[in-house]
């Protein structure tokens, strides 16, 4: 039987940088265990470039990093875990 592959969804206002950073270090250090995605409440517009900067400085993946807002995640069966107490806001 194979390995249940589990959802997370990292939530924060801004979606740019700490969320960005989680959907990208769980997705890599998850080993197929983890699916992640990020999204925000309020996305700023960009992710922000030092976040991007320190992922790629430490080999980790990018290139499919977004932004997304909240109600656009679609992830079936998700966890969830908010970065700051606004996002929900």
């Amino acid at each position: 039987m194979a390995e249940p592959v589990f959802n997370v969804l990292f939530l924060c206002t801004g979606n740019s940088a700490r969320s960005i950073l989680a959907e990208s270090l769980l997705n890599q250090l998850g080993k197929g265990r983890f699916r992640a995605f990020s999204a925000g409440s309020r996305p700023v517009g960009r992710v922000n470039p030092f976040a991007l900067e320190l992922l790629e400085k430490n080999h980790f993946p990018t290139g499919e990093l977004r932004q997304q807002i909240m109600g656009r995640v679609r992830a079936a069966r998700c966890a969830a875990s908010r970065f700051c107490r606004h996002s929900m806001r």
